[in-house]
């Protein structure tokens, strides 16, 4: 079903409590200053030179003095500039082709004469242009993912387009992006039950979902699926009394790397939040433990090689407050380490470039003197380099 990997990885099993951290290891800058609103939801381009987010801020010169909720790009060498401009309605979980030319994302906007009624829709903007995806009364249309090459949309809905999902559960769709307006896929019907979670690599969908599965889910737990398009569902985990969350992908899609208070290599008996990774569909491997504080809203590499987190971990000198920090972690060295440590708030929602040396992130802290009010800012992270080293 996941194509088999063409060069192991030399994964370690790994202990927070051990780890050596580099302070000062990255540079860290901050995209934007926002006073009396928020800017979050940042989503980044294979290369790490764009970045797209939301914001109820006015980012740009008097362009958003109504203070909506809309999309903003940041590009290398640049500026920041408004890609939407609506009023009295909401822009939000963008998501990025490979080259970030491409954007996917919610909307409860009208564009044209479409969406007068303000529901909640799927749009894509592209070459300066914002165009839905759907226009569907009554339904909600959410957490899009979008492949890296640009070609499938997977989404969330309520909908039932292809007639399978007649009590409105919250399912996962597929679009063909090749073939505009093409539905080419509904992955589940499974009646009174949720999939979160959605990711998307070049051709596999994985998510979370407490659907029964025809009997192979009977208590109904988050269990985390994966599908190449056109493909039949698989299943990565099965468990009882605990929960799989948050999965990612490699670009190619072999690698699954996902969250899980289960203990499902033997290795988690305290039954903490860890982080787990399935390789080629089958094989998990646990890549962190002991972490009593837990692991949240991990973020995989689209080479596969690094992975980031939150967490409030914290033992000895580092992060002795146990604020929500951000970690980037080596598969292959096996060495976490802490990003930048704060104070006073909270960093949020890493996501990492496809080589995983540049991460953005979202936080309420003030990490480079540009954030004396405390707003949510966007900030982007990129690895100090030697001198002669290429970046």
């Amino acid at each position: 079903m996941i194509a088999a990997l063409r060069r192991p990885l030399a994964l370690w099993i790994l202990s927070l409590g051990l780890s050596g951290t580099v302070q000062g290891a990255w540079k860290v800058q901050q995209l934007t200053h926002c006073m009396g609103g928020t800017s979050d939801s940042p989503a980044i381009s294979a290369d790490g030179r764009r970045v797209v987010l939301v914001s109820s801020c006015d980012l740009v010169s008097e362009q958003n003095a109504d203070h909506n909720r809309e999309l903003f790009r940041w590009k290398e060498g640049g500026s920041l500039e408004q890609l939407t401009h609506t009023e009295r309605c909401e822009n939000r979980e963008p998501a990025l082709s490979r080259n970030g030319a491409r954007i996917a994302f919610v909307t409860s906007c009208p564009f044209g004469e479409a969406n007068s009624r303000h529901y909640q829709e799927l749009a894509l903007f592209e070459a300066g242009e914002v165009k839905l995806l759907t226009d569907t009364a009554g339904s909600a249309y959410e957490h899009p993912a979008l492949a890296p090459s640009g070609r499938y949309l997977a989404f969330l809905s309520s909908a039932d387009p292809l007639g399978r999902n007649p009590d409105h559960s919250q399912e996962v769709f597929l679009f063909d992006l090749a073939q505009p307006g093409k539905l080419v896929q509904e992955l589940t019907a499974d009646e009174q039950s949720a999939c979160q979670d959605l990711v998307m690599a070049d051709g596999v969908v994985a998510f979370a979902g407490n659907g029964k599965r025809g009997g192979t889910n009977p208590e109904g737990n988050f269990e985390i699926y994966a599908a190449s398009v056109g493909s039949e569902l698989h299943e990565l985990t099965r468990t009882r009394d605990c929960e799989n969350r948050d999965p990612e992908l490699n670009r190619v899609g072999n690698l699954v790397l996902f969250r899980s208070n289960c203990n499902l290599t033997g290795q988690n008996l305290n039954r903490y939040s860890e982080l787990f990774l399935s390789r080629g569909g089958a094989e998990i491997e646990q890549l962190t433990q002991d972490l009593a504080e837990g692991v949240f809203q991990p973020s995989l590499a689209g080479s596969g090689l690094r992975a980031a987190f939150v967490s409030r971990w914290g033992r000895g000198f580092q992060n002795p407050d146990h604020n929500p920090e951000i970690f980037v972690l080596d598969l292959a060295a096996g060495r976490p380490e802490l990003v930048v440590e704060t104070k006073n708030g909270g960093n949020y929602g890493p996501r990492l470039s496809a080589d995983g040396r540049r991460l953005v992130f979202y936080a309420n802290t003030n990490i480079t003197d540009g954030n004396d009010d405390g707003s949510f800012e966007i900030y982007l992270a990129e690895e100090a380099t030697s001198e002669g080293e290429s970046p």
